[in-house]
């Protein structure tokens, strides 16, 4: 699956297939592009465009795929795809604009009461 075939997908099928809507995916993909601009003025270009790495990553993180499995999709080696990822994970925390859920400050569990329903007791739970 490549940036250019689910270009041409609706904005409905798009976020379906992706994961996010469209002007979501953009701005991820402006963000990848100032920092690739900054950090790679020289060397080896990437055999995947900056879309196509974009979507390794939504890949990786909307459908739940292992290393192993994406790397087969786009003949890569494993150890690229998990460099790939990482780096646009860092990038886009980093920006400010996106945040990888479990991180920040507080990593606490949310905790939420679970509503009383005949003789028993309101609970605690953890949300992760």
């Amino acid at each position: 699956m490549k940036y250019e075939e689910i270009s041409k997908y609706s904005d409905k099928k798009f976020k379906r297939v992706v994961g996010v809507n469209r002007t979501t995916f953009k701005r991820m993909l402006e963000i990848l592009e100032e920092e690739y601009e900054q950090r790679h003025l020289r060397g080896r270009s990437t055999k995947l465009s900056l879309e196509d790495m974009l979507l390794v990553a939504m890949e990786y993180w909307y459908e739940k795929r292992t290393y192993e499995q994406i790397a087969a999709s786009y003949k890569l080696a494993a150890s690229n795809v998990c460099r790939s990822i990482k780096w646009i994970e860092e990038v886009l925390v980093r920006d400010g604009a996106f945040q990888v859920p479990g991180s920040g400050e507080n990593t606490e569990p949310i905790v939420r009461k679970i509503p009383e329903s005949g003789r028993r007791r309101a609970r605690e739970t953890a949300v992760f």
